[in-house]
């Protein structure tokens, strides 16, 4: 029986709406009267012993998962003889079944598969966790599209634990004809593999305007290809949703980063040397390059079949030419620097795309690269320099310290430190022990260490520090709580972070020597996260994560009640201090169209100053200060991604200019700039 508007779950979430309804369950839109903020809840009508026991299971896993293009599972329950419960973010914005209705028709190539890859990036992450977990419900309706362009996977009411041994439940299938292969219906394991049927299927319908034909329909109703339906597409991409809709998950795509591979061949070769663009070079929708068409795919007609293979043929010849290589070949041949840097791709996986010209993969040691020529942007439009006594000079280079960021080379997040910025060499720190990914990284004030966040096999979040010497080994710290984003105390001796989901809202600091917990500071603000310290040790800068908006707070070190500095005019994000401590740098889309800018203020929230200025299709994220305090790095990249490349521009005035060229591969969380 469907929950009614007003009915109170748990003596905590008020139903508002009915979302959607399945044969197991529903999801509806609530509000949590304990946070006083919207929420998504998921019920789960299966009441029997067992699933309530793998419920709570799984529901305990997935509540540990975070991910940019996933809502957090925030809270789990079970009301007897009724239904089992999971509470999540609600996600504002369409879905892709919403905005395929509205357009009438197919969605542009361009538009959509930015979309997709970061679907496809949400998935692999989920993939990655031990063990697996399996979506198993994807379909245009289960994708949301923010209002800045992000793709966010929702639904996971039917999210499993991959277990090879366990059949899948009847209650698991979840069946959705036209996106639900074969083995969903109870003709085999479903594993990773059946995500990417679904998500190939997601494609289709969004290219064609047309959900394609049951899987299980598929041997007397054979499926219309794609370009059949939208002569548009272009071959590559209708040969990667072929592929990953094979009857057979072994002859599919195996893993998702390989299908997201498939879409973007502009992006898998990369031989150009920098460029002098006012954006960086990430290719949004993937050239017309003819991919090897998937085996076992039989064609229609003859004279296609001929023209596949002809068009196949000069792609191989051209693509040998340029880049002195066969397809599948575990070398590239630097054109910049003339040298062979050999792909350290995630093993057992012929998928995963090259590294990008300029940077390195990853690899259980350190390596070094000599990274581009640094070029700038096309000039853009600077606001009037800082006003007051705090006036800076800008300082003849910013080759100075060194750099850490978080980029995706493989799959998974990475951290690598540039040293120096535009003129030193380029190596990646090795994974902490049983990591699966690392992120958010941090000098110590002196530079000598940096801690950072990794994923454990447990998907526990734990601190990790390791030496600025690009051959030492990272260790975990004994501190175990689904802690993220450590910033350190001015001596170096104690390390705050958030304490994300086990203790929401809450910072935790601990002794860097001994990983003893020190004490736990509440400030009071809902989705409290990124805390940053204050140069003199006094103060922590804080944002809100979640919700609707964001916003930068100011709390006192030793505790106490936060006090506001920005409005809610759009997100105000990622909060870093000056060396000095008089100015505090953020990003903010306060003037809307989903384009953060680089802005600064002082720790009063006064004297308001936008940075930088991009073009009206990119964003700028993530600052991150110079050891002299006259120069902020940051991220910036095309909008609807996640992902860009690496930047820095005066503090009073100047041109930004590009750092890195890896593809558009950094991750948008913060760059840190140490001595």
């Amino acid at each position: 029986m469907p929950l009614s508007a007003g009915q109170i779950l748990n003596n905590r979430y008020r139903i508002v709406k009915l979302l959607g309804q399945g044969g197991f369950g529903a999801v509806y839109r609530a509000w949590d009267m304990n946070l006083d903020v919207p929420c998504a809840v998921k019920e789960n009508l299966e009441v029997s012993q067992t699933a309530q026991t793998q419920f709570r299971r799984e529901a305990s896993l997935l509540a540990t998962l975070n991910h940019p293009n996933l809502p957090r599972v925030t809270d789990h329950f079970f009301i007897p003889n009724q239904g089992q419960y999971l509470v999540m973010d609600f996600i504002e914005g369409d879905d892709l079944k919403t905005m395929l209705e509205k357009a009438g028709g197919p969605l542009p190539e361009g538009q959509v598969l930015p979309w997709i890859a970061q679907v496809c990036d949400a998935l692999t992450y989920l993939h990655n966790q031990q063990p697996p977990v399996i979506h198993r419900d994807i379909k245009p309706a289960n994708i949301r599209i923010t209002s800045k362009g992000r793709a966010v996977l929702v639904d996971f009411g039917i999210a499993k634990i991959y277990d090879a041994n366990l059949a899948t439940t009847q209650g698991a299938r979840a069946i959705t004809p036209g996106f639900s292969p074969q083995e969903q219906y109870g003709q085999g394991h479903t594993d990773e593999r059946s995500d990417v049927y679904a998500l190939g299927a997601t494609l289709y319908t969004l290219l064609t305007g047309e959900v394609p034909v049951e899987s299980v329909q598929r041997i007397s109703r054979p499926m219309t290809e794609p370009a059949t339906v939208n002569p548009s597409i272009s071959p590559a991409v209708e040969s990667a949703i072929l592929r990953a809709m094979e009857s057979s998950p072994a002859e599919r795509f195996q893993t998702m980063a390989g299908f997201k591979a498939a879409l973007q061949p502009a992006s898998a070769v990369h031989i150009t040397g920098p460029a002098s663009t006012s954006q960086p070079s990430v290719a949004s929708a993937p050239t017309k390059e003819l991919k090897e068409p998937p085996q076992g795919h039989a064609r229609g007609w003859i004279g296609i079949a001929v023209l596949l293979v002809a068009i196949g043929v000069i792609g191989f010849l051209a693509f040998r030419l340029i880049t002195g290589r066969f397809p599948g070949s575990t070398k590239l041949r630097n054109l910049v620097g003339g040298q062979v840097v050999r792909n350290t791709a995630t093993p057992g996986t012929s998928e995963t795309p090259v590294s990008p010209v300029g940077v390195v993969g990853a690899s259980a040691t350190a390596t070094r690269l000599s990274p581009p020529t640094p070029t700038p942007i096309l000039a853009p439009t600077i606001t009037p320099a800082l006003a007051g006594p705090a006036r800076l000079t800008p300082d003849a280079s910013y080759k100075q310290g060194k750099l850490a960021y978080v980029s995706q080379q493989n799959g998974y997040n990475q951290i690598y430190v540039v040293e120096p910025p535009g003129g030193g060499s380029v190596y990646v720190v090795p994974d902490a022990p049983q990591s699966q990914g690392s992120e958010s990284p941090w000098w110590s004030p002196a530079g000598d260490f940096l801690a950072f966040t990794n994923y454990t096999k447990s998907s526990t979040r734990r601190l990790a520090l390791v030496s600025a010497s690009p051959d030492s080994q990272p260790k975990n710290l004994t501190v175990e709580f689904l802690g993220q984003s450590p910033t350190w105390s001015p001596d170096g001796k104690q390390i705050i972070f958030s304490g994300a989901l086990r203790l929401p809202g809450q910072f935790l600091i601990v002794d860097a020597a001994t990983d003893k917990l020190l004490t736990t500071l509440n400030p009071g603000v809902q989705g409290a996260g990124l805390p940053a310290w204050s140069p003199d040790g006094t103060q922590i800068a804080f944002t809100t994560v979640g919700g609707a908006n964001s916003d930068i707070y100011l709390m006192p070190a030793s505790g106490g009640s936060a006090t506001r500095l920005t409005d809610t005019a759009g997100d105000n994000y990622a909060p870093a201090w000056s060396p000095d401590g008089k100015w505090i740098a953020f990003q903010s889309d306060r003037k809307g169209g989903g384009r953060d800018e680089i802005w600064i203020m002082d720790p009063t929230g006064n004297n308001l100053r936008q940075l930088t200025n991009t073009a009206g299709d990119t964003w700028a994220r993530a600052p991150t200060w110079s050891p002299d305090g006259k120069w902020i790095a940051f991220i910036s990249g095309p909008l609807g991604q996640e992902y860009g490349e690496l930047y820095v521009i005066p503090v009073s005035g100047g041109d930004p200019v590009r750092l890195t060229d890896t593809g558009g591969r950094i991750y948008d969380w913060r760059p840190s700039w140490g001595k």
